[in-house]
């Protein structure tokens, strides 16, 4: 009686049509969410739309093929193509933006030239008498207690997408294939399988909501969802996603289609001409952008990484359990190259790599951390707008089971890396706050303690002083010697050779790519390393230089590139 009573409202009416206009964003808007915090863009959704529904209106009208099966090859086919998109994205290196622009043209040129070559218009009409009987098609049509039913498959989608996100691993990842990819892949991510998995997403979901346009209004139409992948990501941008990628929800982006929605239904109840949508359109995403960029700087300021690449010439060392060996060069002297070998980043062009007494080789960062090879990297493979919990645990995420259902146990998460960080004496407001609110060196001790609690023999670090203050400094270095005392093997690679001295038990010093020799700490010093690292040839020709420009300038310049080249005799 009460549902009866309510389903003769008035009210219903209006709202029903509201919420119909609603899902017409939202539908696609979620999707799209998930593959821009991944990092990336699909122009190609609105043109899946009029390729789908072609694809099911030409064989069930002209063909007598039955709907259901016409269904599945729309399905099929968007999987294919969102395939390809992935596969072209990750494989290229080319911007997303670039892949799916051309097959947004690709999709809409060959849908218009096929479907006039088959039918001779661009519109295909009466499917609403084939698919009354068909039972696959009453679940994309109809209306159960007077609405649409594209608001229970709306509902379902968001909320299932949104689950993904927040409750699994899967969505762990997706946060981390947008906010750092190279961080990601250092951490066993499957980068390329995340994107291409969340092309292929988006294009059943454009797919989706052309049957159930088709299905519901017994038609087909070559130019239907033309320009909907602009708007769709105009509802992402607008609930928060960042354009830059690693930040966003599915929900804000429904809530986005929401306020897109009720823009331009309201233009229609004002009698506004409907040709200014764009233009609001328009204002509503730059206002979005500047916002969101502002929260974002507000929040975590800006971060910018850089990189080199370096070439290495037989290096080779020991490493042994509870030994802290320390790898010493310049900037360019091949310290970061090496790194990335042994944590399997890069494999090595010759020569072999041992560890506890077998040869490997190593494929990934993967295979090198199911071994016990944990590296932290100068850049800390760590997502600044993503919290400390999901840091800790990325590419190794606690689950619970319901069925064969696997949920990212988010409780357990925040309570053992709290617990972690306690035992190295850290202690933070919230396991949920960003990483990015963190100082340089918590950061590093965070890095640091999920690399021994995920049983690391060896632990490899990649200049974890070098950004730091002393006191912070200091504090990592309490760290390196705290996992030496624990029976875990150290590579500490830097160009400080006081911190190194501080910790070490064996030197290895690189120049230029080469190996200068491997000395343990009884049969070196201090001054002999600083020395080895900065060149003793190098220094004694800098001296004689400057020497030489002191007598020929003995003003107050000259006199300071004397006591400089004096300074240098001394080092040499």
């Amino acid at each position: 009686m009460n549902l009866q009573k309510l389903l003769s409202r008035p009210e219903l009416g209006v709202f029903v049509a509201a919420v119909g206009i609603f899902v017409f964003f939202a539908f696609v808007a979620g999707e799209v969410s998930l593959l821009m915090i991944a990092g990336e863009f699909d122009l190609s959704v609105g043109s899946m739309i009029g390729a789908s529904g072609m694809i099911i209106a030409i064989p069930v009208t002209l063909f007598g093929f039955p709907v259901w099966v016409a269904i599945v090859l729309a399905f099929v086919f968007s999987l294919i193509v969102g395939y390809v998109n992935g596969w072209l994205v990750v494989t290229t290196r080319l911007p997303s933006f670039i892949i799916t622009l051309a097959s947004m043209f690709l999709l809409r040129g060959l849908t218009i030239g096929f479907t006039l070559l088959i039918t001779n218009v661009t519109r295909a009409s009466g499917l609403r008498a084939y698919a009354e009987d068909d039972p696959f098609a009453a679940i994309f049509s109809g209306r159960p207690f007077t609405l649409p039913i594209s608001i229970y498959w709306w509902i379902g989608f968001t909320l299932v997408l949104g689950w993904m996100l927040f409750r699994t691993p899967f969505g762990n990842w997706i946060f981390a294939c947008g906010g750092d990819p190279s961080a990601a892949r250092n951490v066993g991510v499957p980068v390329a399988r995340v994107k291409i998995t969340l092309f292929m997403l988006t294009a059943v979901a454009a797919t989706l909501l052309s049957i159930i346009q088709v299905l519901d209004t017994g038609s087909a139409d070559v130019l239907r969802g033309e320009q909907k992948e602009l708007e769709a990501i105009a509802s992402a941008v607008i609930g928060g996603c960042l354009l830059s990628g690693g930040y966003g929800s599915v929900y804000g982006a429904a809530i986005g289609a929401l306020i897109l929605g009720m823009v331009q239904q309201g233009i229609v109840f004002t009698q506004i001409s409907t040709d200014w949508f764009r233009a609001v359109l328009g204002g509503m995403l730059l206002a979005a952008v500047l916002l969101n960029n502002y929260l974002r700087q507000r929040a975590l300021g800006i971060w910018k990484l850089f990189g080199n690449v370096i070439a290495l010439e037989d290096i080779s060392f020991q490493l042994y359990p509870g030994e802290v060996h320390c790898l010493l060069g310049d900037n360019g002297a091949g310290k970061s190259t090496l790194i990335k070998i042994l944590s399997g980043v890069h494999s090595q062009t010759r020569g072999r790599f041992l560890f506890e007494g077998r040869t490997i080789d190593l494929d990934s960062p993967r295979q090198a951390l199911d071994l016990g090879i944990a590296t932290v990297f100068q850049d800390l493979a760590m997502l600044s707008l993503m919290s400390i919990t999901r840091n800790f645990f990325l590419g190794r995420e606690p689950k619970k089971s319901f069925g064969p259902i696997q949920l990212f146990d988010l409780k357990t998460a925040a309570t053992i890396t709290a617990a972690e960080l306690r035992k190295i004496g850290i202690r933070i407001r919230d396991a949920d706050q960003p990483v990015g609110t963190l100082s340089g060196g918590e950061r590093q001790a965070v890095a640091i303690a999920r690399a021994v609690y995920f049983g690391a023999k060896v632990l490899i670090l990649d200049e974890p002083t070098s950004a730091l203050g002393v006191k912070e400094a200091a504090v990592v270095l309490k760290y390196i010697a705290q996992s030496k005392l624990k029976g875990i093997g150290v590579i500490f690679i830097t160009h400080n050779v006081h911190h190194a001295w501080a910790v070490g038990d064996t030197f290895t010093v690189l120049n230029r790519g080469c190996s200068y020799g491997t000395f343990k700490r009884e049969e070196t010093r201090r001054e002999d390393l600083l020395q080895m690292m900065a060149g003793g040839e190098e220094l004694d020709e800098l001296a004689v230089e400057l020497d030489l420009i002191s007598k020929r300038d003995p003003g107050p310049t000259g006199e300071i590139e004397h006591q400089v080249a004096e300074q240098l005799e001394k080092e040499s």
